[in-house]
């Protein structure tokens, strides 16, 4: 180990965590980092993290596990463990990195509608848009729209190959 490395804050093993914790019933945020702070005292570690921090990588966990169908609300902040989430864990139990989770149609349609909407700052992502738009509706490469070595022309062609790797074109 190097100074300044803790695997215990690393996402397959935080992923682990969180999960157990709503497979032994309506669990937290709050219990999941009890979770880990408990992990670390037991190999005698000091916690690196504040607790908001901790709270913030759950949170984002939690979103992530949620969008692939992995919990369920339970209400007043709490959360269960779906049956695919138990499968998962059964076949997983020290964890997993979460672009394992991309099997999913739902969480793939989550990971999509999130990072268009931070591509807005990019000015090309109409151009890209538009690709991905193109080969859905059986357009072929060479119909490309835009003058052939500019960045609106390989930002379409991105966009129509991105949609034919996904096989939706």
């Amino acid at each position: 180990m190097f100074p300044g490395d803790y695997p215990l804050l690393n996402r397959p093993n935080l992923v682990a965590l969180l999960l157990r914790a709503a497979a032994d019933g309506p669990a937290g945020l709050d219990d999941c980092v009890e979770r880990l702070r408990a992990a670390f005292a037991a190999a005698r570690e000091p916690v690196p993290l504040p607790e908001a921090e901790l709270t913030a990588r759950f949170a984002g966990l939690h979103t992530d596990l949620s969008a692939a169908g992995l919990l369920e609300d339970a209400g007043a902040g709490r959360f269960t463990l779906t049956a695919r989430g138990r499968t998962l864990l059964a076949g997983h139990p020290d964890g997993f990195d979460t672009d394992r989770l991309m099997v999913y149609p739902e969480f793939k349609a989550y990971i999509r509608a999130r990072n268009r909407s931070l591509a807005r700052a990019d000015a090309r992502a109409g151009a890209f848009d538009e690709g991905f738009i193109a080969a859905q509706t059986g357009a072929r490469l060479t119909e490309n729209p835009y003058t052939p070595n500019t960045v609106d022309h390989q930002s379409w062609e991105n966009g129509w190959a991105e949609a034919r790797d996904e096989g939706i074109g």
